[in-house]
């Protein structure tokens, strides 16, 4: 047997690397830098700059002009960053880190040195400032982009998911009308490929005076030159089963359908954590006193265990919860560990202020800017895998389908190489032998032209004839029978493929002509004289067909463009041929059961 495969990588889910996408395409876009911008800019009294007395007016021009400029910053040194380092890797990584975090240390920066020029803050703190910065930046800007980046990846495989669903359900609507559209396509060419070897032999026999001679050479030339040629074409060729193409209108994914993937599963203890961490890092540096260091430390762990508790004890019941409620619970949570770690900090850094309510303020603004941004993060990267796996499956049903229908086409179009070979050149023989009989008899051309022309027109007037109907055993008695002891099969299959097949004269064709294939190469290639034939049910809708030979190995200069090898792309789902110990092996998985078109295998 030739050396093929089956084409079923079309049909196998892209494995996808599970990282953080902090870097991806969408990082350097307006849609990060404006959002962050804009609720960090909101923290001017948690900053400091409310400790001065000063008009509303200066207080917005420092915030407008710091985040201007740091949106300047942010946009040319993307620019630079797309145009130096468009992919991947970590050199990118790390420069876009640094970007995040320079961003916000510059808006902090200008913020601060505008106020100290108007008179404006009197706890400049600066140490606490850029650590603090450099910590929300990357914070902020580095989740925003991993949501971002991510819903890109979210849409794409929605749409490839929402694609395969409705090719899938268009072949299971459209494949019995294509498959017999290809069928009598199939006919209507071998009728067409006869009328136009028989038009000299047709237009003679309508003659006053017909040349009985030219006739009789014409209908032998057409059985021999042009039948026989046909029918092995269609019985070594398999007509390839085309699946119906359409304009695929796929709806855009809703933000309904979006929150409530996302929100199946919210809590990440560990990531909510580690970013609380990260903007309790610069205050932690800043507090001299160990209790209000183990006062950070407690309410950091109050951040991780209410994740936790969460985690445990509201997951269970929030696919049961309407969409509404399930915001609203998870908002909650966001907001009351947000608040005790606000207030932690607050009092850590500003232990005489009398704006706790405000920075408590914010710090939920944070929090459940983060908890959420946090939710999407880890939620669509779970809703992705759960779509590509789906996706992955309706593929491989999709592709066992239409290898299905291209099965039932083979099984038609042998039958319709039979009907040529077997009807057609017989009836085009008996005419031309009718007509000599006629002639040696003396019979007028006239008597016996119309009998002549009512054989041709049987010959034209072409029929699929119906399949045998037999099974595995008599398939493999057939077989040996036609060998004659030259190579001999044996089998074992397992009851449950026994009764698959029994139900499908599909299957036992595909059977019998894959075992047919191997045996004759096995005798060609490798001078075998026995075949081990094993036939098992994977499933109700697989069979596993295992050949072993014991002939000569693989010879892997040989080309692999026989009719084996088409059969195996055409008909299988997936095939292998490898040498063994002792001989050679087949292995293919072939479609069972399901009949795209009642009757199509007849």
């Amino acid at each position: 047997m030739a050396r093929g495969t089956g084409a079923l990588a079309s049909a196998q889910a892209i494995p996808v690397r599970r990282r953080v996408n902090f870097d991806g395409a969408l990082t350097t876009s307006q849609a990060v830098v404006l959002p962050v911008l804009l609720i960090l800019s909101l923290n001017s009294s948690p900053a400091g700059l409310s400790l001065a007395t000063t008009s509303p007016g200066g207080v917005l021009f420092i915030i407008v002009a710091s985040g201007a400029l740091s949106w300047l910053h942010f946009t040319l040194a993307g620019l630079a960053l797309q145009r130096w380092r468009p992919h991947l890797t970590l050199s990118r990584t790390i420069w876009v880190a640094i970007l995040f975090a320079s961003t916000e240390m510059l808006r902090t920066t200008l913020m601060h040195l505008l106020a100290l020029a108007l008179g404006m803050d009197s706890e400049p703190q600066w140490v606490f400032r850029l650590i603090s910065a450099a910590a929300s930046g990357l914070v902020f800007f580095g989740v925003l982009s991993t949501v971002l980046n991510d819903m890109v990846v979210y849409r794409s495989a929605y749409r490839r998911l929402a694609e395969q669903r409705i090719r899938l359900q268009t072949s299971l609507a459209t494949s019995g009308a294509n498959l017999i559209a290809t069928r009598v396509q199939t006919l209507t060419a071998v009728r067409s490929r006869l009328e136009e070897a028989l038009v000299v032999t047709l237009a003679e026999t309508r003659k006053a005076v017909p040349s009985d001679i030219a006739v009789i050479d014409e209908l032998f030339r057409v059985a021999d030159e042009v039948v026989r040629p046909l029918s092995h074409q269609l019985f070594d060729v398999p007509l390839r089963f085309e699946e119906l193409t359409a304009d695929i209108k796929v709806p855009r994914a809703r933000l309904g359908a979006v929150l409530k993937d996302v929100t199946k599963n919210p809590f990440r203890p560990g990531a909510m954590g580690t970013l609380a961490a990260l903007l309790s890092v610069p205050v932690l540096l800043l507090s001299a006193s160990p209790l209000r260091a183990i006062t950070i430390a407690v309410a950091l762990g109050f951040v991780i265990l209410i994740n936790w508790l969460g985690r445990r004890l509201l997951t269970p019941y929030l696919t049961r919860l309407g969409l509404g409620w399930r915001i609203l619970g998870l908002s909650l949570v966001f907001s009351l560990s947000a608040a005790v770690l606000a207030i932690a900090i607050f009092n850590a850094v500003f232990p005489y202020s009398g704006a706790i309510l405000v920075f408590g303020f914010y710090g939920v603004v944070i929090g459940l800017t983060v908890g959420w941004l946090v939710t999407f993060t880890s939620g669509l990267g779970d809703a992705r895998s759960t779509m590509l796996a789906e996706a992955a499956s309706v593929n491989n049903e999709l592709y066992r389908f239409n290898v299905r229908a291209q099965s039932q086409l083979w099984v038609a179009q042998k039958n319709l190489a039979i009907t040529v070979h077997n009807d057609v050149q017989t009836t085009l023989i008996a005419a031309a032998l009718h007509l000599q009989r006629a002639m040696e008899s003396g019979t007028p051309a006239k008597v016996a032209m119309p009998d002549v022309r009512r054989l041709l027109n049987q010959a034209l007037d072409l029929a699929i004839g119906a399949a045998e109907e037999r099974g595995p055993q008599d398939v493999l008695e057939r077989a040996n029978e036609k060998w004659g002891g030259l190579i001999e099969a044996s089998l074992e299959i397992s009851p449950a493929a026994g009764e698959l097949l029994a139900r499908d004269s599909v299957g036992i064709r595909i059977f019998e002509d894959l075992l047919v294939e191997f045996m004759t190469n096995s005798v060609k290639h490798g001078q075998a004289n026995q075949v081990k034939v094993m036939l098992s049910a994977e499933n109700d809708r697989t069979l596993l067909l295992v050949m072993t030979n014991n002939g000569a190995p693989i010879d892997a200069h040989r080309t692999s463009t026989g009719l084996g090898s088409r059969l195996l792309d055409a008909l299988t789902l997936n095939s292998s041929v490898t040498d063994v110990p002792g001989g050679v092996r087949l292995t293919a998985t072939i479609p069972i059961g399901t009949q795209v078109l009642a009757g199509a295998d007849a």
